[in-house]
């Protein structure tokens, strides 16, 4: 089994130069970029369903805690790793809130919020092609940088891992893009300042993202600042 894994491995890693370069064909590029960005968690997904004989499982302590709490939201005891019990116990109430949600579905809990780490890593993959464009990289080295985001071993396996960590990328990316796109928008044509919100929801998912709209704020107060003639 593990032979069959790393044959596929050594395929994707084949096919990813021939994809990219069609990526950057405008009229099919979003798809093969979706493609790209999906294609290694969904192996690996596969390979995990073959191995565990769709046994899902979470390799960590911490997405088992976030489990539990999202089965106390969907039964409408609140935020409580035991029955009754209230606790401010879990450093990302947004991907919990996010598993509840989940946990009302039909089939695996487990299933669903590697999906949703899968979507997240997805979303994630092409936002990151969206804000190098934005930063005046040529599509060319657009697609490269969203082929390695695509490509990286750990955001891969955190995608199924039942953590926050690729919702918090994919929320912080968005922000990201969107305070680009507000940063360059003119005077006249302000945008709304959305960047702040995706800001404040990547901060509920992970709490280093609190440090998000702090940095957003001072770019804008640097962008506003009067410069002298020598700058």
């Amino acid at each position: 089994a593990l032979g069959w894994v790393s044959v596929v491995a050594r395929l994707l890693l084949g096919w990813r130069s021939a994809i990219m370069g069609a990526v950057l064909n405008r009229s099919r590029g979003l798809p093969l970029l979706l493609l790209v960005a999906l294609m290694p968690p969904l192996v690996f997904l596969a390979a995990e369903a073959y191995l565990f004989d769709g046994d899902w499982q979470f390799p960590l302590d911490d997405s088992w805690i976030h489990l539990v709490f999202a089965r106390s939201l969907a039964h409408g005891e609140g935020l409580a790793f035991n029955p009754r019990e209230l606790v401010a116990g879990t450093t990302a109430p947004l991907w919990t809130a996010l598993v509840g949600l989940l946990a009302a579905l039909p089939g695996s809990i487990f299933l669903w919020a590697k999906l949703a780490g899968i979507a997240a890593q997805a979303g994630s993959v092409l936002l990151v092609y969206s804000v190098a464009r934005r930063l005046a990289l040529s599509p060319a080295r657009a697609a490269i940088a969203a082929g390695l985001v695509a490509a990286s071993d750990w955001l891969v396996w955190s995608a199924l891992s039942g953590m926050e960590v690729n919702l918090f990328v994919l929320l912080m990316l968005a922000g990201l893009d969107r305070h680009l796109r507000e940063r360059a928008a003119p005077p006249g044509a302000a945008l709304p300042p959305l960047s702040f919100l995706l800001f404040g929801l990547a901060a509920l998912t992970r709490p280093e993202g609190l440090l998000l709209p702090l940095l957003a704020a001072a770019d804008r107060l640097l962008l506003a600042a009067p410069r002298t003639a020598e700058e």
